[in-house]
């Protein structure tokens, strides 16, 4: 399949915007309707090369939080939930204290809890990990699309949950992956709808990925 051309940022920031906007627009038009539920869901920025297995944000990661915390700091964003890892933690973090909520934790494990309060939320982000964020779309009904890679943290999944199904928008913020290898095409989303009839308790498959 041919890749979408590179776009001039202006423009693209202006979709992004428009996207992050639309349900809410949305529901004022049509205010006889019940409010969609929407949840962004993102994977944690980038780490440091800390032992252990529970890195910090690097210096890029710490960067890429503020930057999420700027791009839904008007997308009415009620509730932040986060795996209780250091990494997923800090990204959370950013964007709970600009918008001066509290961080709710979940098992990354189990997350059939997380899950149901979402679906009873109006609008949370949600923060995981590249093998746990994917079942978390599917889980909610969405598209999760191609598995995510060891150096991409740029995806941020916008999943608007509604009577009819899921409708699945991804889009891309702050820089692309840096190794050639997993380097994907910058700022660009896609749109999908789907059932969502699914299961919504899932777990990780295999060890916990970074």
């Amino acid at each position: 399949m041919r890749r979408p051309r590179f776009q001039h940022p202006f423009i693209l920031a202006l979709a992004a915007v428009a996207v992050l906007a639309a349900p809410r627009d949305l529901q004022a038009r049509q205010s006889a309707e019940p409010p969609a539920t929407v949840v962004y869901l993102v994977r944690h920025a980038e780490t440091t090369d800390a032992a252990g297995g529970d890195a910090p944000l690097s210096a890029q990661g710490q960067a890429r939080a503020a930057l999420l915390a700027r791009t839904l700091a008007d997308a009415g964003v009620t509730r932040v939930f986060t795996t209780p890892y250091r990494r997923t933690t800090g990204t959370a973090e950013a964007v709970a204290a600009a918008l001066a909520l509290d961080v709710e934790r979940y098992d990354p494990r189990s997350p059939g809890e997380m899950l149901a309060a979402v679906r009873g939320s109006g609008r949370s982000l949600v923060v995981g990990h590249s093998n746990t964020i994917p079942d978390l779309v599917a889980a909610l009904g969405g598209t999760p699309g191609e598995p995510i890679s060891e150096h991409e943290h740029d995806r941020l999944y916008v999943l608007v949950l509604h009577e009819g199904g899921t409708t699945t928008t991804l889009l891309r913020f702050g820089a692309p992956p840096t190794d050639s290898g997993d380097r994907v095409e910058p700022n660009r989303w896609r749109q999908g709808t789907s059932d969502v009839s699914q299961k919504s308790r899932v777990a990780p498959r295999g060890r916990m990925r970074p």
